[in-house]
């Protein structure tokens, strides 16, 4: 119980650490996303992604990333909410005119921070509701 209450409390230090200093391996924007009708046209904006598909058939990808494995979605995570590693889960949960800031977190950021769900990146959407 005591080595599982440490490792919880490492994890919340690094959570906190990334939440006041930044960390390495992340791209993103603050810039203006009101003009966009989608989320896919948003993410499309930022630097690092590569989106592909229509509808709620996106597929977006990190660049940079590979793997053997099929799976190479993103974890999602909207207002410090992990969503899942899909983007119509994240596509029903955001305004696009809400959108104050989309940040990528890649590499053994992601994965220090969100586990094995964020292995393959994490795309990280703030909205007006949030601040």
């Amino acid at each position: 119980m005591k080595s599982f209450v440490k490792v919880l409390c490492m994890m919340s230090l690094v959570g906190f650490m990334y939440s006041c200093a930044g960390t390495e391996g992340t791209t993103g924007n603050t810039k203006d996303f009101s003009s966009y009708t989608d989320l896919a046209g948003a993410l499309r904006s930022v630097g690092g992604l590569q989106v592909s598909g229509t509808g709620d058939n996106i597929i977006v990808t990190l660049r940079g990333m590979s793997t053997f494995n099929l799976n190479t979605q993103p974890l999602y995570v909207v207002n410090n909410v992990p969503v899942g590693n899909t983007y119509s889960n994240a596509n029903s949960m955001v305004n696009p005119a809400e959108i104050t800031s989309i940040r990528v977190l890649r590499g053994s950021s992601a994965t220090t921070i969100y586990g094995e769900d964020g292995n393959h990146g994490v795309i990280l959407i703030k909205t007006k509701a949030i601040n």
